[in-house]
């Protein structure tokens, strides 16, 4: 409610760097609710203004967020990696780490979702580096997930373990969703059974 007063106060006024943040967390909040293609056209709706205004950053990042937030859910992943792939794209030519973090973990992610294990687990990792450079904990703990989730799949328990308790550090020390870090710690002691059981 408050998100929508704010886009409705900002488009009146013709504040577009305020508009764009309102469109930003309303997408992210209806794409945490499954109203997923709200969330897309709000997205979009700062994809536009980034492009209008050449923001590189901006485009990379919402190409990024419309991958990972609205199209990976879904289940729509060709479009989830269209998306990343361009974000990468336009990441690879910037100096920019903050793009290339993003940019590598949604692509990281949509490359596991197609089944490219191996293409998924070096972007993941890439992303995971940066992010880690400057403090970026939010996509650094859904890089780290999907490490964990990779290799418990392919029965590297060890490392799957390894990945989810650094997945629960990020998530407790910066205070994210209490579900997540209880659904992480669940799915480390699962990988710890797993290790026991082949040692």
């Amino acid at each position: 409610e408050n998100l929508s007063e704010a886009l409705k106060i900002s488009e009146q006024i013709g504040h577009f760097p305020s508009f764009a943040q309102a469109n930003y967390w309303l997408a992210l909040a209806l794409s945490l609710d499954c109203k997923f293609e709200k969330a897309l056209h709000h997205f979009n709706k700062c994809l536009d203004i980034a492009i209008a205004a050449n923001h590189v950053w901006g485009i990379i990042s919402m190409k990024s967020v419309i991958s990972f937030f609205v199209y990976h859910p879904q289940g729509r992943a060709d479009l989830s990696y269209q998306a990343s792939e361009e974000a990468l794209e336009l990441a690879e030519e910037s100096a920019d780490i903050y793009s290339k973090a993003m940019a590598n973990v949604s692509h990281g992610v949509s490359c596991y979702c197609r089944g490219f294990i191996e293409e998924a687990k070096k972007h993941l990792s890439v992303g995971s580096k940066f992010c880690e450079r400057i403090n970026v904990f939010s996509w650094n703990a859904m890089a780290e997930e999907c490490l964990a989730e990779i290799n418990f799949e392919i029965g590297k328990y060890q490392e799957s373990e390894t990945h989810w308790e650094k997945t629960v550090r990020l998530v407790k020390h910066n205070k994210f969703l209490s579900s997540w870090e209880n659904s992480s710690k669940i799915s480390a002691a699962k990988a710890k059974m797993k290790k026991n059981e082949n040692d």
